[in-house]
């Protein structure tokens, strides 16, 4: 299985901020004001590391500090 992290910009880079805003963007969009940010933060980067949203059983991993970087990105413009 390929590492899907290696995929991805480094962190603190200007890249790697681009890629979270729009990825909790993508999440607010998706639940509105009422909804799991945490279920929406996953399947946003599933969808953009697999280039696919996940099947029934689709259990591939996505990278856990990328997903925290979405996740507290999408809580912090949810609050403002």
């Amino acid at each position: 299985m390929a590492n899907p992290e290696q995929s991805l910009p480094p962190v603190h880079t200007v890249a790697r901020q681009q890629l979270v805003e729009t990825l909790a963007d993508q999440v607010l969009s998706a639940v509105g004001h009422h909804g799991e940010l945490e279920r929406q933060s996953w399947l946003q980067i599933h969808t953009h590391i697999h280039g696919t949203a996940p099947l029934e059983y689709d259990i591939r991993p996505v990278p856990e500090a990328l997903y925290l970087e979405v996740l507290a990105k999408a809580r912090q413009k949810k609050i403002h």
